[in-house]
């Protein structure tokens, strides 16, 4: 009986910015729209729940924001309507500042704002990269240098042999039989001359041995190279900072004031380099003009997922959508229910919604007010090669023709 208001009417403030007003408040109950004015819709479900536990009805005032401060001894918002009195609680989840702490007191919690960084990677591969990437630094020059022993090992002995023995021609004696020779063990095509000689054969032996051993590791990189994702350049902020994306935020004002008081190097590389850029406003949209920038060009937007995630199925074909990275830019955040200071009913309302939490009322919310990530279908599909990665074999043959047109 303590724990039922008896149907008290509560004056509740909420702030919307993008659903229509007609029909309110089923219109917040729909999840289809989750992606507008998410923090109130998730707010209000708990508040109604919240209502039909303690007994108590709703009056919904609508604002148009949370909060600001104006001066040092007023805000606006729901946050004035709380104070004053006008409301006796908000209905959306609220960010605990100090600030805000001086207007209203807080209750239990109920959504975790996490916002992300999210942009299309670029992409990083080149033909170069294509060619050299399967072996280190290292083991090319390593192989460079044998081979170039090999060839010197080759043009000795068949200079040896000539005149020891005077079985080799001026043909086979030449530099060029030995670097055939040596090309014939690389690409595993067998050579056109034939020695008794033990130390001969050993070499041979030898070569195609190694070059059997490296064509083996070469072609298996080649191969995972193909299969797996393409490198990732860009994996926090500083490398963002350094790169060559564009940057905005979504227009929320807890984000306004993170990079005026951030003291991080990197947060303030990231605001002079791409927020407030010289002779231009500073980079602050609304979530849709976000995404299509993300769309049309090379740039990174900071929001919550579940705000542009309905937008990223709408605008982003699946191979845009496989190429999407998300990086952290702020610690996520809890909200909490506030209610007016030294309210009769904070103690209820914690006492409510801490029922709610371990009956899983909160749970179940946060699961349907929450947005499913984007999902990559090409990552199920055929993987095929296309021209780039297999450049270089018509590089290298265009080179053979244009070499042997030179030597005719």
């Amino acid at each position: 009986l303590l724990k039922d208001l008896q149907g008290l009417a509560l004056g509740a403030a909420l702030p919307i910015v993008d659903t229509p007003l007609d029909n309110l408040g089923e219109r917040l109950k729909n999840v289809n729209d989750r992606q507008l004015d998410t923090m109130a819709r998730f707010g209000w479900g708990l508040s109604t729940t919240l209502a039909e536990l303690l007994n108590f009805s709703i009056i919904l005032y609508r604002v148009r924001n949370f909060g600001s401060l104006i001066n040092d001894h007023e805000m606006d918002g729901a946050v004035a309507l709380i104070h004053n009195g006008t409301v006796e609680f908000g209905a959306a989840g609220f960010i605990m500042t100090t600030r805000r702490m001086d207007f209203m007191d807080y209750t239990g919690p109920g959504r975790l704002w996490a916002p992300e960084i999210m942009f299309r990677h670029p992409k990083s591969a080149s033909v170069l990269t294509t060619i050299f990437k399967p072996y280190t630094a290292e083991l090319w020059v390593s192989s460079g240098a044998l081979f170039v022993l090999i060839l010197v090992v080759s043009r000795l002995f068949c200079w040896v042999e000539h005149k020891v023995t005077a079985t080799v021609d001026e043909i086979d004696n030449s530099w060029n039989s030995t670097f055939l020779l040596v090309s014939s063990a690389i690409g595993q095509q067998g050579v056109s001359r034939s020695s008794e000689w033990l130390s001969w054969r050993m070499l041979l032996f030898v070569s195609f041995l190694c070059t059997n051993l490296l064509d083996t590791h070469y072609a298996a990189g080649i191969v995972s190279s193909l299969l797996m994702p393409p490198p990732r350049t860009i994996n926090n902020k500083k490398d963002l900072a350094d790169s060559t994306l564009g940057f905005g935020l979504e227009n929320v004002s807890y984000t306004y004031q993170f990079f005026v008081k951030s003291d991080d190097p990197v947060d303030r590389a990231l605001c002079s380099r791409k927020l407030y850029q010289a002779g231009g406003r500073a980079n602050f949209f609304p979530a849709e003009v976000g995404v299509l920038k993300m769309a049309r060009e090379p740039f990174a937007f900071h929001a919550e997922d579940v705000r542009v995630g309905p937008l990223i199925d709408r605008f982003f074909s699946d191979d845009d959508k496989c190429a999407l990275v998300f990086i952290p830019l702020l610690t996520p955040v809890a909200t909490y229910t506030a209610v007016r200071r030294n309210s009769p009913v904070k103690e209820l309302f914690n006492f409510g919604l801490r029922m709610m939490w371990e009956r899983g009322h909160v749970n179940y919310l946060r699961k349907a007010w929450y947005f499913t990530r984007v999902r990559c279908l090409s990552e199920t599909e055929y993987a095929s090669v296309d021209l780039v990665p297999m450049s270089p074999a018509f590089m290298l043959l265009g080179c053979a023709f244009l070499l042997s047109g030179f030597l005719l």
